[in-house]
């Protein structure tokens, strides 16, 4: 039983530039976790650093990543409600 649908073709005319300046911020950001976790291990593995220091300077740095994204979309939001243009930093 082989039944065929009809098949439709939908033009979408969109501005994905938002889209893909959020996609480009969530890559740098998974470059930036991933190098955080690389030296974290680099520093266990190579150096021979205690791993309880590792964990402290992981942390520390994946804190940092947070904040400066949580900052970011905060300056955003305030500039949007303000009527200001943002300028990325």
């Amino acid at each position: 039983m082989n039944e065929t649908g009809e098949t439709w073709t939908v033009r979408i005319d969109a501005d994905t530039s938002r889209l893909q300046q959020e996609l480009a911020n969530a890559t740098r950001m998974g470059r930036q976790f991933g190098n955080a976790l690389m030296n974290a291990f680099q520093g266990i593995a190579l150096r021979g650093r205690d791993l309880g220091d590792v964990l402290r300077s992981l942390t520390l740095s994946l804190s940092r990543m947070a904040f400066r994204q949580h900052s970011v979309l905060w300056n955003k939001e305030l500039a949007r409600l303000l009527a200001v243009p943002y300028q990325e930093p």
